[in-house]
């Protein structure tokens, strides 16, 4: 089968060095997924493509593609955004490699539009970011699990099904790790798939849940809370993605904290 040339929105997600002058690049695109391509002579005095193969550059990627080949091949790129803003705090390059991290570990080539345009908008929102930008990581994660078929909710006990009103705190705060949500009063144990939280974490995990990403910024937790979230948040993609790991860009923000 003989290469097509074909033309996609790209986020890069990682470059790696190759031979003397060209790069391995893997993108999540638009229309194709997650991908891998060479891109040759873009190494030296006369490199091409400038910085649009840089992790987080949003680019128009033009390739000669074909099936079943692991590695396909640059034809042209073209740097439609990058975000300056974020490599200048040392937590807004966490987030941001994070969602990189995250993206490039979870997906295949499997076109995913939605989840495209959720990668691209937490960038944007973490660039334009005047606060800690880890929640805007933690806004990720959820809508990613979301998008990965196991939504954490609120709304209803995961173990009984009944409707909950309100989240006050009054319940013990337990949160059912397996199925992802907040048990009732009558259901609030302690077990092997539960987590206790404080009720300041409730009400920021609430606030994540229920808010477009727009609505983050001005949220601020404490690091106790923050701490509390990220552990939510390992333990839940640990049990629903075999050999899940956190991001490690996610020690970049432990320096910091």
């Amino acid at each position: 089968m003989q290469s097509i040339i074909v033309k996609t929105e790209a986020i890069v997600l990682k470059s790696i060095l190759y031979g003397e002058s060209s790069k391995v690049v893997s993108f999540y695109t638009n229309e194709f997924g997650k991908l891998s391509a060479l891109a040759k002579g873009v190494r030296g005095k006369k490199a091409k493509f400038g910085s649009a193969l840089e992790p987080m550059s949003h680019v128009s990627l033009v390739l000669y593609k074909k099936d079943l080949r692991d590695l396909q091949l640059i034809s042209d790129c073209s740097l439609l955004q990058q975000f300056p803003q974020t490599i200048k705090e040392l937590d807004s390059l966490s987030a941001a490699l994070s969602v990189l991290e995250l993206v490039f570990a979870i997906t295949n080539e499997e076109k995913n539009e939605q989840l495209f345009s959720l990668t691209l908008q937490t960038l944007k929102e973490i660039n334009n970011s005047t606060f800690s930008s880890i929640l805007f990581l933690f806004w990720f994660q959820f809508r990613l699990a979301e998008n990965l078929g196991f939504r954490f909710q609120t709304e209803h006990c995961p173990s009984c099904k009944k409707q909950l009103q309100s989240i006050t705190g009054d319940n013990n705060n337990i949160l059912e790790i397996e199925r992802g949500g907040m048990l009732c009063n009558n259901c609030s144990r302690k077990g092997k798939t539960t987590m206790r939280i404080s009720s300041e974490t409730l009400a920021s995990l609430q606030v994540l849940l229920t808010n477009d990403v727009q609505h983050i910024d001005a949220f601020s937790v404490s690091q106790q809370s923050i701490d509390e979230m990220e552990h939510l948040l390992n333990n839940y993609f640990h049990f629903h993605l075999e050999n899940y790991q956190s991001p490690r860009s996610l020690r970049l923000y432990s320096k910091v904290s």
